[in-house]
């Protein structure tokens, strides 16, 4: 079981999501702050506050995690053609995003 941190409240897991083998990886605002790039505006990314991938790589879920989080929800349906890799993202308001095939594996938070 992983515990996905809340980058809106220092200390406290916002979900947590079980793994039988593989990686998650996290790129966000809750450590170093806006800090990644968006060239398509010349700004910080920020759609959201977090974003995790889940796949078979730590290497491509963390290269994952990045590009995402730069593309915001839009990157949620690209990252959908990496069959073995999956995301959730947390909002700015604390909501939760994912890819279609863990839709249903946060019901209630």
């Amino acid at each position: 079981r992983i515990g996905l941190a809340d980058p809106n409240v220092a200390g406290v897991v916002r979900a947590t999501v079980e793994i039988e083998s593989g990686a998650v990886a996290t790129s966000g605002t809750a450590e170093r702050g806006a800090h990644l790039w968006d060239r398509r505006t010349g700004g910080t990314a920020d759609g959201f506050a977090s974003l995790s991938v889940l796949g078979p790589s730590l290497t491509w879920a963390d290269a994952f995690a990045t590009t995402v989080f730069v593309m915001g929800i839009d990157g949620l349906a690209w990252l959908e053609r990496f069959e073995t890799y999956h995301a959730v993202g947390i909002r700015h308001d604390g909501s939760l995003v994912t890819t279609s095939a863990l839709a249903n594996a946060f019901d209630g938070q």
